[in-house]
Formats: structure tokens, sequence, C-alpha cells
């Protein structure tokens, strides 16, 4: 092999070359935007929405409810047992002072027209007195007074006669004697007298023992449903018996209060009702009207509408929530114009990348140049613009050169980097053609153009007339040889040394292989076997191996486009431009 000055065919008409960049434009759905598949974030499952509005409202309810009742009971209860005690102080006092003023000095006997029931009737009516009745120890009942359910005293004999204003003693009419100035009687006429029931009798009999005579000087029954007493009181007597008054009356001021409590009670209930529900009405318009607001302004701005605000009437002297509606707007102000800002220069970067990529594809080979080695090319960018690059070259004597590379990272660094290779190429080209030299120069002339940290992998392959085959490897994923006589399908050919670029003076081998016609050489990068699909897991090389052994007797573009259809299925997370190239020796 000779190593002249090998110079490019200039017949090659790279004007008319043709871009071979599927998805470059990002227009194939699955390619997308980098990171479009990057989230590792499993779907949530959505609940059964909890409305915070509505826990806080039953929860203020059931708090509200339970101190209305609390309150109520202990009101209700103490105020009764207040009334109770009052109930019973003002039956002792009403008896002591009907025994000691207005019975003091009262005799009475068995005639029930003593002028003396008169007096007793007039001076217990005042106390709301509703019956009673004066016995004797002995159960002769000398006076009865009854004022029935109807409201009505029990009329005798003597008031059937309207027109006569005395009876038949000669003393004034019941009627006549007890005139309010009204010209209403208030005078009730005696029952007939008669005997005591033997309830009372015994009653009686039980009082007037020395121990009870001892102990007290009255008896009293309290009813405390109806607020009502019963009291036995011994009376003055004209004769020798023993005389006793037994009267019955109700308290109506302490029934009278109780109610009015009642309505004090139930009033009280009501007006707590009314203010929870004016304050959960109060509350749910402050608080929870405007939370709404800011989360209809959320889901706005989260739906692509950034003109989306929080808007609601603000008060001259702003609280929280209002100043949080302010922050809100603040930060959606400012969003949508980062927003726009971002758009523009994104406008700006796709536009400039447009161009990028235009340039980017005057670096790539045209396929017409080896078109005798049935080429079949996948070439996808991760971006607009590639990290991979390829170049194809025609020689003096029949030599052929292919170039396949992988520049460092992806994006715009990575195709700089790729047109800084192409170009240290083109120069190490002048002097070389030998594989493992061209290598070796290359490496020297990138490191000296680049900092450390920007490299390339790449194999370069030399064919030359005689059915021989030249190939360096810089750190490029394994190259593979089918054979076409089927004792060794498929033949991986390692790394001969480091990535171009690396460091200076490095010296790189190469591998010499006596093709024959129809032996292939399947180059790519490693996007290809790095790619993931949901699962996470990489397409890989014994997946490529598999498809290469099952197919490697058809054509190459038939070849090309089972594995691109087989990988574009699979891949879902794609991290790396992907590319590779199949050959056949002619």
């Amino acid at each position: 092999m000779s190593d002249s000055n090998p110079t490019k065919d200039t017949n090659t008409d790279t004007d008319e070359a043709v871009s071979l960049n599927p998805g470059a434009n990002g227009s194939d759905a699955k390619s997308g935007t980098p990171g479009a598949n990057d989230s590792d974030a499993k779907p949530v499952k959505e609940g059964r929405r909890r409305s915070l509005s509505v826990q806080i409202g039953m929860l203020y309810i059931l708090l509200a409810l339970i101190n209305i009742t609390f309150f109520s009971v202990v009101i209700l209860e103490n105020q009764s047992d207040l009334l109770l005690v009052n109930f019973k102080y003002q039956a002792e006092s009403i008896v002591k002072t009907v025994l000691d003023d207005d019975l003091q000095e009262i005799e009475f006997s068995p005639n029930k027209e003593d002028l003396s029931y008169r007096t007793l009737v007039n001076s217990l009516k005042s106390y709301d007195v509703q019956s009673f009745h004066v016995f004797t120890a002995e159960g002769d009942l000398w006076y009865e007074y009854v004022d029935g359910k109807s409201g009505s005293a029990p009329a005798d004999d003597a008031q059937a006669d309207a027109g006569d204003e005395s009876n038949d003693a000669g003393e004034p009419s019941d009627e006549a004697a007890n005139s309010d100035g009204d010209g209403e009687s208030e005078a009730e006429q005696p029952a007939a007298p008669g005997k005591i029931d033997k309830e009372l009798q015994d009653k009686t009999r039980e009082f007037t023992t020395e121990e009870s005579l001892f102990r007290s000087r009255y008896a009293i029954d309290l009813n405390e449903k109806d607020f009502s007493l019963n009291f036995l009181i011994p009376l003055k007597s004209k004769t020798e018996d023993r005389v006793f008054l037994n009267a019955s009356l109700s308290v109506s001021t302490i029934q009278e209060r109780l109610n009015y409590l009642y309505y004090q009670v139930a009033l009280a209930v009501v007006w707590g009702v009314i203010f929870h529900v004016a304050f959960a009405l109060f509350v749910y318009r402050v608080i929870f009207r405007r939370v709404g607001y800011l989360k209809d302004a959320s889901d706005g701005m989260a739906s692509g509408a950034l003109e989306t605000r929080a808007d609601w009437k603000r008060k001259k002297s702003p609280d929280e929530l209002d100043e949080l509606g302010d922050a809100f707007n603040s930060m959606a102000s400012n969003i949508e114009t980062q927003v726009q800002t971002i758009t523009k220069l994104n406008g700006q970067i796709q536009n400039e990348l447009e161009i990028g990529q235009e340039v980017q594809e005057l670096f790539l080979g045209d396929l017409d140049v080896i078109k005798e080695y049935k080429p079949a090319l996948y070439y996808r960018p991760l971006r607009k613009v590639s990290g991979d690059v390829y170049q194809f070259y025609k020689f003096r004597n029949g030599y052929k050169g292919v170039f396949f590379a992988d520049a460092s990272g992806h994006g715009v660094s990575a195709a700089l980097v790729t047109t800084i290779t192409i170009l240290s190429l083109e120069e190490a080209l002048k002097s070389k053609v030998r594989p493992s030299e061209v290598m070796a120069r290359l490496s020297d002339l990138m490191a000296v153009r680049l900092d450390t940290s920007f490299f390339a992998t790449a194999a370069f392959l030399l064919f030359d007339p005689q059915g021989r085959t030249y190939i360096t490897n810089a750190g490029h994923n394994d190259p593979i040889f089918l054979s076409a006589r089927g004792d060794k399908v498929i033949t991986e050919i390692s790394s001969h040394g480091p990535p171009l670029g690396f460091m200076e003076d490095m010296s790189y081998k190469m591998n010499l292989i006596n093709t024959r016609s129809g032996d292939k050489i399947f180059l790519y990068t490693d996007g290809l076997v790095e790619t993931t699909n949901a699962e996470k897991e990489q397409y890989g090389l014994e997946r490529l191996h598999g498809h290469l052994k099952a197919h490697w007797q058809d054509d190459n573009q038939s070849v090309s486009d089972l594995i691109e259809r087989e990988f574009t299925d699979f891949a879902v997370n794609y991290i790396d431009d992907v590319s590779f190239l199949m050959l056949e020796i002619p």
C-alpha cells in the first residue's frame, strides 16, 4: 500500500449529497425533545377528591352542635335547680305568712257561715290557693273550698237566688261581701259538711303526734313537676276540737319562669345556629372562595393560559389572602414574561440549530462514493445537530475509505467536535492513508485543538482493490464483521487505542481482514445499544447480534430497515444520538 499523498476524489459530487437524517427535525413522535421521556415518575393513582371546605364545614357544624347542646343543657339544668330552690323557699314563705300573719288571730267554728271563713277565703285567694279544707282531728269536715278544673267555685243553694242581697241568717251575701269594685264576685260558697278522706285523716294523725308537733308547726308536700304544694296547718278553734287547714296551691310564677327559661334556651339555640351559619358563610366567602379563585388560576396556568390571574375585589386594608393573591399574580406575571422570553430565545435557538443542521450536513459523507459497497445508513440525532458523524473517501489506485465517529456528549457541543474532527481528518489525510497512522495523526491534531474534556471515538476502514480491509478502532464500539463463508458469522473488531484527542503522541494498531465478496461490516454508535425501553432495559448487543445472525444474508437495506423498525418500537428513553452503517464487500 502506497503512503504517497492521497487526495480525495475531486469527482465526488458533494453538492448532490442526499441528507439521510431521519428524525433530525424532531418531527418523529418517538424522538421528541431531549429528556421528554426521562421521567422516572410512576403514574399516580387518583384517589377520591376530598374537599377541605366540606371537611372543615362538617367539623364546624359538629362542634357547633356539641357546644350549643352542652351549654343549653348546662344552663337549663342550673336554672332548673335554682327554680326548684326558689320554689321551696317560696312555699315555706307562703305557709309561714299564712300561719303567722293571716291566721294568727282567727278562730274557727263548725258554723260554715262564720265570718272567719270569709276572711280565710279572701286571705288564701291572695296566694292563688286552688282548694282548701277545714276539718277536725276526728275527720269531720267543717268547711270546704273547691276551685274545680273549670276555675269556678262550687255554689250552695243560697246563691241560686240572684236577686237576694243577704242569706237566711241576715248576713250579707257571698257576692256582696267579696265584691272587688268591678261588680264581680270573688267569694265562693262552701260545700256541704261531711267527712275528709282517709288518706288526709291518716296524714293528720301523723302530724298530731308529739314528735311531729315538736319538729314543725305545719306540714308541706311539694310537687316539683308542676310546682304545686299541699300544706297542713293547725287552726285555732272556738270549740275544744282540734281543727286543721289543708290547702293546695300552685306557685304560678315559678312555672312562668320555667316556661320563660325554655323560651330563652330555645332562643339561644336558634341564635347560636344563625350565628354559626352566618360565620360559616363568612369563612367561605372570605377564605374558601378566594382559595377557589387561586386554584382556578393555577389550573389555568397549568393548562397553558399564562395570562390567567387570581382576581377578586381587594379591600382597602388587604389581608393575608389578598397578599397571597397579589403574590400569585406577581409570580404568574413573572412566569409569563419568562416563558415568553424563553419561547423567543428557543425560537432563535431552533433557527440557529436548523442552520447548524444544514452546516453539519455539509460535513456528512456522500453514500454514492461507496455505492458499490451497498451502504445502508440509519442516522438519528438526539437533537437538531448530532455528535455522530461519518465520511467516505476515494483515494488513488482504487482505495476507498470509511470514517465513522461519535463525539463525546450530544447537541451543539458534540456537533462542533465532529466538525473539528472532520476538518482535522482532512488535514491528516493529506500526508497519511494507512488507518493506524491516520488515527495517530488525527488524535494529535484534536488534542491540540480541543480541551481534554472533548474527544471522539472513531473507526477508520480502508478497502483496497485486492479485497483486503484495513481497520483501526480508536475507542469506538467494536465494528461487527459478518463472514459470507459461514465459518465465523460474527467477529467483533476490538479497540486499538484510546479515543481521539484524549492525549498527544498516541499510537494505534491496525487489523487486516482478507475479505471476500458478500462479507459484511456493521458499524454503530453506543446510542443504539444503550437506549432503553419503558422497563429501563437497554437494547443491548445481544439483541443486535440476534438480528444480524438471523438476517445477515438479506440485502443491507432490508436488514437496516428491520433493525430500525424493531429499535423504534423498543425505544422509549432516548439518551444519545443513534447511528449505524452496514456495508457489503463487492
